[in-house]
């Protein structure tokens, strides 16, 4: 297989380590004194990334390309200078993070050529920093002392991603086209290909290391207009480890495009508290977006944006009427599990990524860190720094200017494992049995205010299941609740458990998660409906369909 070597890359990275720790920059102080100033530490993340993709719409196939990201490095400079005031030692530390992006990063010359052109600013704005910070401001710039990892040489060189295989690429191909030949499909298209993201760290203390995570993806989108005319629309993204893995898992994604079929009729649900059966990709977003994902965030923490779990290391939140779900859960965060999607070894700080036992039946054992928030939480660092990019453009006094987002405490493979469980079929039959029904529960979104604890699960659409197999759809809405309330309304833990894979969003970018967890019947949180489309009468069935003459087995009701 071809490989791809990154080790010129890393010794540019190197090379101008070395240069920056020995660079002076004359400037004035504050009392005017001019003076030598150079800088104590640096560390440079370097972030690149490849896509190979293939799209197949209608039944044709419309080629792959492959893309290349444009290079990210992220800069960071430290300072500190030791005193004595009234006989105690003191030590004032500063840091500052600059990223930019380039083609020009994709070189060596250009690499080292670009840090050169930026590092006289960049350790002037260092200075002026450390001259307007106050003594206190020191615990932005902490960062635990960490084990020093060097990789070897041929450690930097990396295969190649490929294309999908050719028999796997034409079912993808065949699915579209036996989707377009449903009348009332006015649209179909799949994208199938593989995305890597590298990242290379450096410091002055000699780190060297390299870590990728390689996804393939497939995509898929259907538009379809009912009997009322009203366009519906259907997406979705599976993310799988290997193609192997994703061919697989095909039965799963014709079954949930069959589910979206059936429910083009959809009826609004109105607004209440039902029985519903959360299936595992519900729960894992819950627990993911309410708890692990951002609750448990050393930075928010530390930052004093989550409250609901500050200084609870080693208590026990869980009690009878509160939180009394949690008594017989385990909440883990696995980057080391590598039959996960979203595993890796070192994060975007150097650091040996750890699986970390967040919350053990109700007691909170751990926190995700990064450097800095376990400096200042005074806890060890857990290797969970990532970011899905380090640059970003804002708008300021009418124009845009580039903003850097550093590496901070990201959940990567979430699992929940329930302890005292019963059967999935036992949980059905009890919702039969008191109420007549039960609603099937699927989300892969959801959002979470961090400072309060409101959290909002997105549904696309509502299943009702009856006693005879029946089936009901609706259409989607969320559910809305606290963090609190929706543990509290947790009844049962099923043996059932499946996996869900999806991105992260955050301040730092989106970075791909996945999430395992058990069904669990919900009783006690509150349905709020979206508001049924609009009829939309300048929509006409598409007439000008042309499928491929060579028509394939139908394979879905419709």
């Amino acid at each position: 297989m071809e490989r791809k070597n990154y080790l010129p890359v890393l010794t540019a990275l190197e090379q101008f380590v070395s240069y920056a720790m020995k660079f002076r920059l004359n400037r004035e102080t504050p009392s005017g004194e001019t003076r030598v100033h150079q800088i104590s530490g640096i560390r440079l993340v370097y972030l690149g990334g490849e896509s190979c993709r293939q799209t197949f719409s209608e039944g044709e196939d419309l080629g792959s390309k492959r893309i290349c990201d444009v290079p990210e490095l992220l800069v960071t400079l430290f300072y500190d200078r030791s005193f004595v005031e009234r006989g105690r030692k003191k030590c004032k530390k500063v840091s500052r993070s600059v990223a930019t992006n380039s083609v020009n990063l994709s070189t060596p010359q250009g690499l080292i050529r670009e840090l050169k052109k930026m590092l006289p600013s960049l350790v002037n704005g260092l200075f002026d920093e450390f001259y307007a910070s106050k003594l206190e401001d020191s615990k932005d710039a902490e960062e635990v002392k960490s084990e020093v990892i060097a990789l070897e040489d041929d450690s930097f060189s990396l295969d190649c991603i490929g294309k999908a295989p050719q028999s796997f690429s034409k079912k993808v191909q065949t699915l579209t086209q036996e989707l377009y030949q449903i009348p009332y499909v006015s649209e179909t298209s799949f994208t199938l290909g593989t995305q890597r993201k590298f990242w290379i760290v450096v410091d002055d203390r000699g780190q060297r290391i390299i870590d990728k995570r390689d996804i393939c993806i497939l995509t898929s989108a259907i538009s379809l207009i009912n009997r009322k005319k009203v366009p519906i629309d259907f997406s979705d993204t599976l993310m799988t480890k290997t193609f192997e893995e994703m061919e697989q898992k095909l039965p799963e994604i014709r079954e949930e495009i069959q589910r979206f079929l059936f429910s083009k009729e959809r009826k609004q649900l109105e607004s209440g508290i039902y029985p519903l059966i959360f299936a595992p990709s519900a729960v894992g977003t819950l627990f993911h977006e309410a708890l692990a994902g951002h609750m448990l965030s050393g930075r928010y923490i530390a930052e004093g944006i989550s409250t609901v779990f500050k200084s609870k290391i080693g208590k026990q939140i869980a009690t009878d009427g509160f939180m009394e779900a949690l008594k017989g859960l385990e909440i883990w965060d696995c980057p080391r599990d590598e039959e996960m999607l979203a595993s890796y070894r070192y994060d975007m700080e150097g650091s040996s990524s750890q699986d970390v036992l967040l919350i053990d039946r109700g007691k909170v054992l751990a926190y995700l860190h990064n450097k800095n928030s376990a400096a200042r939480l005074g806890l060890p660092n857990n290797g969970h720094s990532l970011a899905g990019r380090f640059i970003d453009m804002v708008r300021l006094n009418n124009g845009d200017i580039p903003n850097a987002y550093c590496p901070e405490p990201r959940v990567s493979n979430l699992k929940v494992v329930g302890h005292d469980t019963v059967s999935l079929d036992e949980i059905k039959q009890t919702c039969f049995e008191q109420f007549g029904y039960y609603f099937w529960v699927e989300s892969k979104s959801g959002a979470v205010l961090v400072d309060s604890g409101t959290f909002e699960l997105q549904i696309e659409s509502l299943v009702k299941v009856y006693p005879d197999g029946s089936k009901e759809y609706f259409h989607g809405g969320k559910f809305s609740a606290n963090l609190t309330d929706f543990l509290d309304a947790i009844g049962v833990v099923s043996d059932y458990y499946g996996r869900c894979q999806g991105f992260c969003g955050a301040e730092s970018g989106w970075v791909p998660t996945e999430e395992s967890a058990p069904a669990m019947a919900i009783y006690g949180v509150n349905w709020i409906p979206d508001d049924l489309p609009e009829p939309d009468i300048l929509v006409n069935l598409k007439r000008d369909k042309h499928p491929s003459e060579e028509q394939v087995e139908q394979g879905f009701e419709y």
